[in-house]
């Protein structure tokens, strides 16, 4: 039996989608007003589960992808069953806020039903669809506009050579490592120095590699 590796990263990443998903599952039942525009508390942390998903997806694949939606989920459904034996026990006379609490934290299961819909149907079809897109796409395209290449964009450029995927790269700015106009000789080195000056160009190398793949 093959034994999964987790990076450190990894679980940061993992953990942070879960508490950004149970937080946005407690404060949606607030409603803010932003320039007039009406939001629920939860829509400011709620899209981020979608980028962190993107990322699940892009560097660690889609099992990985699908792994952190599911625990996330049951995550939130361990949440929402705790609230619930709290909400039934009998309160203490001390504690005056049992009809507050209840109004905040009681309201949490048809917050799971919604998130249920949304978030393993939105968060599954867009890691499909990304895994799909990378497998047939199979191609990075560089920006190296800038005094300097991105450095994000080297990390994925040094990843996707890794992985065999094809990279070129595209470049209309003059700024350059040196008076030649070339960049650094690795990074142009993983694209194959094929590097677009102009749209034409770079429509004549996808063009190229369309006819490669088919």
């Amino acid at each position: 039996m093959k034994k999964e590796e987790y990076t450190r990263l990894f679980i940061a990443l993992c953990s942070l989608n879960i508490t950004f998903l149970l937080i946005s599952n407690i404060v949606t039942v607030k409603t803010i007003n932003i320039f007039g525009l009406i939001f629920t508390a939860g829509d400011l942390l709620f899209p981020f589960t979608y980028i962190l998903n993107d990322i699940f997806t892009e560097v660690y694949g889609f099992n990985k992808a699908k792994f952190v939606i599911w625990i996330s989920f049951f995550c939130n459904l361990i949440m929402v069953v705790i609230f619930g034996v709290a909400i039934w026990f009998p309160e203490d006379k001390s504690f005056t806020m049992q009809i507050e609490f209840q109004n905040i934290l009681g309201s949490t299961p048809r917050i799971l039903l919604a998130s249920f819909i949304s978030y393993l149907f939105g968060n599954f079809t867009n890691s499909i669809i990304l895994s799909k897109i990378k497998v047939k796409t199979n191609l990075l395209i560089f920006d190296l506009n800038g005094r300097v290449p991105d450095e994000g964009g080297c990390v994925e450029l040094g990843m996707a050579y890794a992985w065999g995927i094809k990279c070129i790269g595209f470049k209309t700015d003059t700024r350059a490592l040196d008076y030649t106009g070339d960049d650094n000789l690795m990074i142009e080195g993983c694209m194959n120095f094929k590097i677009a000056r102009n749209l034409e160009e770079l429509e004549k190398m996808l063009k190229e590699i369309a006819m490669e793949i088919n």
